[in-house]
């Protein structure tokens, strides 16, 4: 019997049936307590938040800075800050949209209205930014008052302003295609520019480059823009340059061109063997029937041939043709006899 009710027990309050009529139950019950608890938290906290907007608090506010109306005829040579901390005073809710950067604006110095009247020339100057808090504070919203600013001291470091004018060094790689070769010189056009900026990084500067451009497989005339180098701190009359590189196809030739011998004394007969080298080189078909031997000079220095007891001495390229590449010669040396 006993058993029975024992059964009868566990399959009442154990059948998942009747456990979960009941899990619902005081879910529903405690379910909406929780709710209702949290909505008068929320509330609380609405409540809570808006009145701490309305009241006055003491923090730090980071504000870009922005310099203006340097002399025409100086140029900073020097970093500046380029932000400021101000201890301010005011409200929650216009801390808070400042904080989150929303309607913040630069704080603008104007350079030459602190310059000082006795110095119409100044190298170096400074500004204590604690005199500047009324000028800061009319460029801020009247619900803000500023009660300190850092850094507490700002310099300035000026140089002369000064102009000269230098050439363009292009920095290309260039590369023709097959039986192709240059036609002329490269043309940059400016060849040369002026610039602007502190003398002490001026007299320094001999020349601009130009940003590295590589050319591949040239075959016919080639006009591009190189743009320039940047220089901090330096203005430049141009930005970018352009490049003229001519292209015609080319022909291997050679000639033989006689050895000259400079520096040799009137008084002194020198003979050479041989008196002649054979030269090779490539030139472009225009230039082709318009290269003579005269436009070569191979050449030995006498003075270097009298120290050589061997009686052989080395031959030189001294001068040919600008619209000719690639050139060679043979032989290096030869041997001489000197005669008076």
């Amino acid at each position: 019997m006993a058993e029975k009710q024992e059964n009868k027990f566990f399959s009442k309050y154990f059948d998942p049936k009747w456990l979960n009529a009941r899990i619902l139950f005081y879910r529903g019950i405690y379910g909406s307590k929780v709710m209702v608890f949290l909505f008068f938290v929320l509330i609380s906290s609405v409540i809570w938040f808006f009145s701490a907007l309305g009241k006055e608090y003491l923090t730090s506010i980071t504000f870009p800075v922005r310099y203006t109306n340097f002399p025409s005829d100086k140029v900073l040579v020097n970093d500046l800050p380029q932000k400021l901390d101000l201890k301010v005073e005011s409200v929650g809710s216009t801390i808070l949209s400042y904080k989150l950067k929303i309607g913040i604006r630069p704080v603008t110095f104007d350079v030459n209205s602190f310059l000082k009247s006795e110095k119409s020339d100044p190298a170096e100057f400074f500004i204590l930014t604690s005199t500047t808090e009324d000028e800061i504070q009319n460029q801020l919203p009247p619900n803000i008052r500023v009660v300190d600013i850092e850094p507490d001291t700002i310099f300035f470091r000026l140089a002369d302003v000064v102009s000269k004018k230098v050439i363009v060094s292009p920095d290309i790689n260039v590369n023709f295609e097959q039986q192709f070769m240059q036609k002329g010189k490269q043309v940059i056009l400016p060849d040369s520019i002026k610039i602007t900026g502190p003398q002490v990084i001026i007299d320094t500067i001999e020349f601009v480059s130009t940003q590295r451009k590589i050319l591949r497989n040239i075959k016919d005339t080639v006009r591009t823009e190189l743009k320039l180098m940047e220089i901090p701190g330096i203005s430049f009359s141009e930005k970018e340059v352009e490049l003229i590189i001519n292209a015609e196809k080319y022909t291997e030739a050679e000639l033989t061109v006689p050895v000259q011998v400079d520096f040799l004394p009137d008084s002194l007969v020198i003979k050479l063997f041989p008196k002649t080298v054979t030269v090779t080189y490539k030139v472009g078909l225009s230039d082709f029937g318009e290269i003579y031997p005269s436009m070569f000079k191979i050449a030995l220095d006498y003075r270097e041939a009298i120290q050589n007891l061997n009686r052989k001495v080395n031959v030189s390229l001294v001068d040919y043709p600008d619209y000719v590449s690639n050139i060679n010669y043979f032989p290096k040396t030869v041997e001489f006899v000197i005669e008076k």
